[in-house]
């Protein structure tokens, strides 16, 4: 018969200070790294707590290498679990959910975006850089609201070379909505454009002013004139073929005067202007009407247009490639890529 084997004796379980406590670290540079005294404290129940600079050691009162003997064997405490922090509660109307539809033109990279608070403080704004012609969906979040709380928010659209993102090169556009609802959309401006909201609902504009300038947007300017005559807005300093919205509030109790004026004499050749009140077209006149056109509006007793008369002056053709982009290769004598506008009012980026 095989012989009985010896009976195994278990070998004695290590006491904690055994595995866990190590000599005193006395330089700093020896002994056993942060790392595995932690692992060891943990594997064993030894009790651990972090130095101030962040580094683990066993229970002690010196050097973080150092683990004390009265202190091991005392079991980690357990860690409450951690659980993720819920979004702050929105009940309905307390919260605006912002969304940004973009279309780029023909020079997306232009284009960039701000979201921020009345303290200036920015909340969002494009990640990325834009490609051209193309639609993009941002979520701006969903951005707590007080009840009677107005103009908390402003957002803001920028073209770096400042010519918005319509019309003259591509039909871009942006509309802002907020649970679903329109803010603001546009897309003609210059370098940049701004929106308050919410907006108070007794200060929505009442006026609105559609211009479209011709070749020569630098020759139209207007006025809005009260019944005695002061000047109370205007507009000047436009681009070429481009499409500009204005919206005011005015009095309602008042009668205005809007003027038209074009410096050359053949008014908006190539163009229209139209006047909105309380979102009724009240004017349009497209073409030439000569120096200058208009008419009153608001609370008038006798509401009148000024008759249109063509301007007697010649009449010019539009610029030779005034409406074209041209993306040449080239650089200036620096080697650098350039960027301008030439005599016939193309914009071009790296050429002539």
């Amino acid at each position: 018969p095989s012989p009985t084997p010896a009976p195994v004796t278990p070998s004695p379980t290590p006491s904690c200070s055994e595995l866990c406590c190590y000599p005193f670290d006395t330089d700093g540079n020896g002994g056993w790294s942060n790392s595995y005294m932690l692992g060891v404290c943990e594997e064993k129940g030894c009790h651990y707590v972090m130095w101030s600079n962040g580094s683990p050691y066993c229970s002690g009162t010196n050097y973080y290498h150092q683990c004390m003997e009265e202190n091991c064997g005392v079991p980690a405490p357990t860690p409450a679990p951690i659980t993720a922090s819920p979004p702050p509660s929105q009940t309905p109307g307390s919260c605006l959910d912002v969304q940004l539809q973009l279309k780029t033109d023909n020079w997306g990279s232009e284009t960039s975006w701000q979201l921020k608070e009345k303290n200036g403080v920015v909340l969002e704004k494009n990640r990325i850089s834009y490609s051209s012609n193309t639609e993009y969906t941002e979520h701006l979040g969903c951005r707590p609201i007080g009840d009677n709380e107005y103009e908390r928010y402003e957002f803001t659209i920028n073209d770096s070379y400042g010519d918005g993102i319509c019309c003259a090169y591509g039909a871009g556009s942006y509309k802002l909505t907020a649970n679903e609802k329109i803010l603001k959309k546009g897309g003609a401006f210059s370098s940049s454009e701004s929106f308050k909201f919410p907006v108070d609902p007794k200060t929505i504009p009442n006026f609105k002013l559609e211009l479209r300038t011709d070749f020569w947007g630098y020759e139209s300017s207007w006025t809005i004139k009260d019944a005695n005559g002061s000047q109370l807005y205007s507009g000047s300093g436009y681009s070429s073929s481009t499409t500009y919205l204005v919206d005011i509030m005015l009095p309602l109790d008042k009668c205005y005067t809007f003027t038209m004026k074009d410096s050359y004499g053949d008014g908006i050749y190539y163009g229209y202007y139209k006047v909105y009140w309380k979102g009724d077209q009240v004017m349009y006149v497209p073409g030439n009407f000569g120096y200058e056109s208009g008419g009153t509006f608001g609370n008038c007793q006798n509401a009148y247009m000024v008759p249109i008369v063509p301007g007697d002056v010649a009449l010019r053709d539009p610029p030779l490639g005034g409406n074209g982009k041209n993306k040449g290769k080239g650089n200036d004598n620096n080697g650098k890529s350039n960027k301008g506008n030439n005599k016939y009012g193309n914009k071009f980026e790296n050429g002539k």
